[in-house]
């Protein structure tokens, strides 16, 4: 997957808590909540491609809007993503950002062949 970007002129990078497995990713969501807001206060990121859809973003909330944490980094960027991300979508509409609901890294990315694409 990550060839497959660099192969369409993309430079894919991974926010430091994106690759610390699935049980840190479940235990922490407040170390996910860091990593969407650093990909929205860094300018050298122009889009956000959620990795796959997963099944508790809405656990993120407190953690993104609780002193408006979000809020005070929100730049336009290209958001893309699908099913529990929905949550994502919700809050960046309420922020005023226009998402794409649609691929992820791992289904559409990662596991189609080049004709399916």
């Amino acid at each position: 997957g990550i060839q497959r970007l660099k192969d369409l002129g993309l430079n894919p990078i991974f926010l430091p808590h994106s690759l610390k497995g699935l049980d840190f990713i479940k235990e922490h969501p407040e170390a996910r909540a860091e990593d969407l807001i650093h990909a929205f206060s860094d300018d050298s990121i122009d889009m956000i491609l959620c990795a796959i859809g997963g099944d508790d973003t809405y656990r993120l909330l407190p953690y993104l809007f609780e002193n408006d944490q979000l809020q005070k980094v929100i730049k336009p960027k290209i958001f893309l993503g699908f099913s529990d991300t929905t949550m994502n979508h919700l809050m960046l509409h309420k922020l005023g950002v226009n998402t794409f609901y649609g691929q992820s890294f791992l289904a559409d990315i990662c596991e189609l062949d080049k004709e399916m694409l």
